[in-house]
């Protein structure tokens, strides 16, 4: 048990050395994304992540829904309203 520690202590310190290397390796590439295409990140990123999981599900639900909504709104006192329920 207590050899387990002692490695984990030893690890610890080497984690944060083999880490210390990518940190400076990943402010690079996130500041040339911002730098490039600052105004991309502004706005693409929130539409583009509500458009892709938006359309996936709009093509399998929303399909069906919109008839029986479009139907009950057209013609609530009609019998469609029974059709669809």
């Amino acid at each position: 048990m207590h050899s387990s520690g002692q490695s984990q202590l030893r690890i610890t310190p080497v984690m944060p050395g083999t880490k210390s290397t990518p940190t400076p390796v990943t402010p690079a590439p996130i500041q040339v994304k911002p730098g490039t295409a600052s105004t991309t990140m502004s706005m693409p990123p929130a539409p583009e992540a509500s458009h892709k999981q938006a359309k996936p599900r709009q093509h399998g639900k929303p399909k069906p829904p919109t008839f029986a909504v479009l139907r009950r709104s057209t013609r609530k006192t009609k019998r469609p309203d029974r059709y669809t329920n």
